[in-house]
């Protein structure tokens, strides 16, 4: 499997960017740009499996029209308060019908713990009309400030 690019001034190795992605449950910021050529920030569950970014959205969603348009993005994932630390980078996003590869179910399990629950029926109640964003990173970065904060 190949391994993300890190910016060489990345404060976490590979591994510490993989196990911060896969333990975090914060919204990943995704930038895309809209039908004027500005940047559009949409807040998204997110996962990470192998080297790929995942996320869900409806198929007709302003993000999937936007990412149909232009699939160059920028991502964040870090939290909002103190120490401060947290994965940033751009890629590439493809949309993928979530029929032939799901994904939401599992972001619903990551965010929510439960399927149980009335949003997470109402969220899986119509797959063919859900997308996956599959975001292929092509440069990330880590920042972490804890040890300035102390």
């Amino acid at each position: 499997m190949m391994g993300y690019k890190l910016s060489t001034s990345s404060a976490w190795s590979e591994d510490q960017v993989r196990d911060y992605l896969d333990t975090t449950v914060l919204p990943c910021r995704l930038a895309s740009i809209d039908q004027n050529g500005f940047p559009q920030v949409t807040s998204m569950w997110f996962l990470q499996k192998n080297k790929f970014i995942y996320l869900s959205a409806r198929s007709k969603s302003l993000i999937c029209a936007r990412l149909k348009r232009n699939n160059k993005v920028g991502f964040e994932i870090a939290g909002e308060n103190p120490p401060y630390s947290g994965v940033r980078g751009r890629g590439t996003a493809t949309l993928i019908n979530a029929v032939s590869e799901p994904v939401l179910e599992k972001l619903i399990e990551k965010y929510l713990i439960s399927t149980d629950s009335s949003l997470a029926k109402w969220l899986l109640s119509h797959p063919q009309s859900e997308s996956t964003i599959k975001i292929v990173p092509e440069w990330m970065t880590s920042w972490d400030y804890s040890s300035r904060m102390d």
